[in-house]
């Protein structure tokens, strides 16, 4: 969901949590709170339905920031698990980029394809209901702005001025009286349905009938001066803004009207506090009279009258008989609700952006589309995914998961519908992935366990497993000996638990039920905001141990909500919420029944509240398995990670990659732009910026505002045109899902595959490949270019304005979402050339075929000596 779209929904929970909590107490309020502090306190909610401010955890903020975008994922064989410690086998491999480049036209173009997924159109749907939203606000304020003007204009159109020196001499006093030192206009229509008062900047009031006794001129003038006094239209204004930027929540429309009934009673409160008793009824008696004196016309919203409808006439009559001034208890307990409506708006809080990402930590397994990106061989490396749905979880009664490995880096994420282990073996024999019983074989844990100890000299490999949102666990538990340990939004009922001898910890968005434990010999700990068990104080419900590292400590509560159980060498430090403790054995926060268990050596332990401020998450890398090529120097996996805030600071909105060998994998998903390649030395590739120049000329119609122009692109390059006989390296990409930072791609490749799916760009996005194929499928782009020297371009369900397909010997194969009749297909080849369209053959040559006059799409081919096939719509 678009950012926009969480921030307004975010205001509009949190403000109408506000507004039925003042609903709910206003019986209360009848009765000791005055009629002018009814009014005012809904400037608590509106600021709160305004105002985009909140502290970096509150309730709402927390609930959106669970909230992920939709992600579909590809149907795979699973199959069953055996009880046991039987290796399961692996599933079947989907095609790769060399698939491309030897399949036939022909097969490629019997494959099947949805016409709209269901993916586009929720994608769609997230990504535009922000826009929605904005058009209905800026109609409904265009609207209300409408009906007031004509409303202006029709009072005028029919009023007189009051140029009576008497009438403008007792304005003048009542004026002074009022406190109003602005000049107020006065004049006359007899439609109106009773007195009002117009303008914020030059006030006017509007008699509906100049037939008044003194009184009820004084009383009329005053208490349209009091409206004026206190800014009153500029206050209805106010709330009819929250109501257009709100429009699809009816709390807001129940808190406007109750705004316009407290209005007319605070005003009335207002006027008769200097009165006294008998005056009081003459002030009642010109409520009557003025109904009963104009026409019928009624007022327009977000202006102030003296008597708005016969409905609130009898409140109002009665409120002013049962006048009582305000006293101190009155005004203390005034004071107090405002500061609990004030706390109440901060605590429920707003969206304001996700959590922090962890630094320098990018891994496949931290976003969903990372899956697709993982090669599924690494050197001698082949790539093992054991996938599970829930209903094969609930049937084999899997509650736990459990890795027992020996210097890998383990990642344990949620996302998906699916139980997920992907790690590399260089055999079937080198991991064992079984059921086995715990607890005397009433619940089953999935254990993933290395059979051999690894060499010294072995590279650390990464192991990732993804668990559904939806599946609830009792046991998770990571044991590695000298590699990292991620673990993220994962929960266990029973026990959740890490273990590392010196490699690093990050535990962050968790939560135990039971017992939760963390220990590191040498290395480094971090979890934040995590939940931990409550239990007794006699069961030890939490456990953090270091011999000589440093464990950092922030839970998801307060710090002081947990007892702390302290056993320290005398050389170790412990620190909890800034208050330094020497070592030894003791308790701190006795009372609380939550417990966890400090022990270390010599090492430090640092607990810390969220109000302290945010612990810094460490950056632990998680590389991918180093691979030889043919050469004798190692491969160093390199990650690099642009979240949208440097690319704003850096003011990039555009990518480009040009390599000589290397074979390009470009998605899109997520809030970074996530570049990941292998390197042989630390100069192989520079990676640095340009500002580019666009140009009209030749990309078609003016499809995108504010080109032609200069953007700023990331740039990707390699110099040197690798060894000969080089094995081709693969380079990853994941684009930012903002397509405010993809307006212009551009990835080249000399002789690689090049390979985009499901990539939206805003400008135009070119995939070209001197000698290997291109493969577009579901991309997105006003215009494209694709094109290749030799190898096959294939181009699937891509909605674009302007296509180029360049193929000098290949053939090239391109079919479109919808009709072909949308689009003009113009072909530029060689008389040789094979040219199908929809089934029917054309001769090669220099031609266009228009299926439409009205076609507004245009698909260019250029192709010397191949084929070209293109078809559009449903494939049968």
């Amino acid at each position: 969901m678009n950012a926009i779209m969480k921030l307004i929904l975010s205001l509009s929970l949190s403000g109408g949590f506000l507004i039925l909590v003042v609903l709910l107490i206003r019986p209360l309020l009848k009765k000791w709170a005055s009629k002018r502090f009814r009014y005012y306190i809904w400037l608590v909610v509106i600021a709160r339905l305004l105002l985009p401010f909140a502290p970096e955890t509150s309730l709402v903020g927390i609930l959106f920031q669970e909230i992920d975008g939709v992600t579909s994922l590809s149907e795979t064989a699973i199959p069953p698990v055996e009880e046991g410690r039987a290796i399961l086998q692996l599933p079947e491999d989907g095609p790769d980029l060399e698939e491309y480049n030897h399949a036939a036209p022909r097969a490629l173009m019997d494959e099947k394809a949805s016409v709209l997924s269901a993916r586009s159109v929720l994608m769609f749907f997230k990504n535009y209901l922000w826009l929605i939203w904005l058009v209905v606000a800026i109609v409904l304020f265009v609207r209300k702005i409408t009906l007031y003007q004509s409303f202006v204009k029709y009072v005028r159109s029919a009023w007189s001025e009051i140029s009576d020196p008497a009438l403008l001499n007792r304005l003048a006093e009542i004026g002074g009286q009022a406190g109003v030192r602005r000049p107020v206009e006065l004049h006359t229509n007899s439609m109106l349905f009773s007195p009002v008062l117009l303008g914020i900047f030059r006030p006017c009031i509007v008699l509906n009938s100049t037939d008044l006794t003194a009184e009820d001129f004084t009383n009329t003038i005053l208490h349209e001066l009091t409206h004026c006094r206190r800014r009153d239209m500029l206050y209805k204004w106010l709330v009819q803004l929250v109501v257009c930027m709100h429009w699809f929540n009816p709390l807001v429309y129940l808190m406007a009207r109750e705004v316009n009934r407290a209005c007319e009673l605070s005003c009335d409160e207002a006027v008769i506090r200097t009165l006294d008793e008998d005056k009081r009824k003459a002030y009642g008696e010109t409520l009557l009279h003025a109904i009963n004196a104009g026409g019928n016309y009624k007022n327009s919203l977000a202006s102030v009258t003296l008597n708005e409808s016969k409905e609130l006439l009898k409140e109002r009559l009665d409120a002013i008989m049962d006048f009582k001034k305000a006293t101190r208890f009155t005004a203390a307990a005034s004071v107090t609700l405002v500061c609990v409506l004030c706390f109440g708006g901060v605590a429920a809080g707003a969206y304001t952006g996700m959590p922090p990402a962890v630094p320098a930590v990018v891994t496949e397994a931290s976003s969903e589309a990372g899956d697709a990106l993982r090669p599924s061989t690494m050197g001698n490396l082949t790539l093992a995914e054991k996938e599970y749905t829930l209903s094969e979880l609930k049937e084999q009664n899997i509650s736990g998961v459990i890795a027992l490995v020996d210097s890998e880096n383990v990642t344990v994420s949620r996302g998906g519908d699916t139980l997920k282990f992907s790690y590399y073996a260089a055999d079937n024999e080198e991991y064992t992935l079984s059921r086995e019983g715990d607890g005397g074989n009433t619940r089953w844990n999935l254990c993933l366990v290395r059979n051999e100890t690894a060499d010294t000299d072995t590279a650390t490999r990464e192991i990732n497993i993804i668990i559904p949102r939806e599946l609830e666990l009792l046991t998770i538990k990571l044991t590695t000996d000298s590699g990292n340990i991620q673990m993220r939004e994962c929960s266990a009922d029973m026990f959740l638990g890490a273990y590392t001898r010196s490699g690093q910890i990050l535990i962050d968005d968790c939560s135990a039920k039971s017992m939760f434990k963390v220990h590191t010999d040498t290395g480094a700990a971090l979890i934040t905001g995590t939940t931990l068990p409550v239990n007794g104080v006699n069961y030890s419900s939490g456990s953090l141990h270091t011999e000589s590292g440093a464990i950092q400590f922030q839970p998801a509560g307060s710090a002081m909500d947990h007892r702390y159980r302290i056993d320290a060498g005398e050389s170790a430090q412990v620190t909890v919420n800034g208050k330094v403790y020497a070592g030894g054995s003791y308790n701190i926060n006795n009372f609380s029944h939550s417990q966890i268990d400090f022990s270390t050596t010599s090492g430090s332990l640092v607990v810390q509240d969220t109000s302290m401020g945010k612990l810094t998450l460490p950056a632990i890398t998680m590389p991918v398995t180093p691979t030889s090529s043919t050469g004798t120097d190692s491969l160093t996996y390199i990650n690099k990670e642009y979240t949208a805030a440097d690319l704003e600071v850096q003011g990039i909105t555009g990518l480009y990659v040009n390599v000589p060998t290397e074979n390009i994998v470009v998605t899109q998903g997520g809030p970074s732009l996530l570049i990941r390649y292998e390197q042989a030395s630390k100069g192989e590739y520079a990676l640095t910026t340009r500002q580019y120049e666009i140009y009209q000329d030749g990309y078609g119609p003016d499809w995108q505002e504010g080109l032609p122009g200069t953007i700023g692109q990331l740039v990707l390059s390699r110099e040197d045109a690798g060894a000969p006989g080089e094995a081709a390296r693969t380079i990853h990409i994941t684009l930012p899902a903002d397509a405010k930072f993809n307006r212009v791609v551009k990835v080249v490749s000399g002789s690689g595959a090049v390979s985009l799916r499901d990539c939206t760009v805003s400008a135009y996005l070119t995939a070209d490949s001197g000698s290997g194929s291109v493969l577009l499928a579901g991309c997105n782009a006003p215009s494209l270019y694709a094109g290749t020297r030799g190898g096959l371009v294939t181009i699937s369900d891509c909605q674009v304005d302007q296509l180029d397909a360049v193929s000098t010997t290949g053939s090239v194969t391109v079919h479109t979402p919808d009709s072909l009749k949308n689009y003009r297909l113009l072909f530029r080849t060689v008389p040789e050339s094979r040219i199908t369209v929809d089934g029917e053959v054309y001769q090669g040559g220099q031609f266009d075929i228009v299926t439409d006059e009205r076609a507004t799409r245009t698909i260019h081919f250029d192709n010397v000596g191949g084929s070209v096939e293109i078809s559009g719509g449903v494939r049968q």
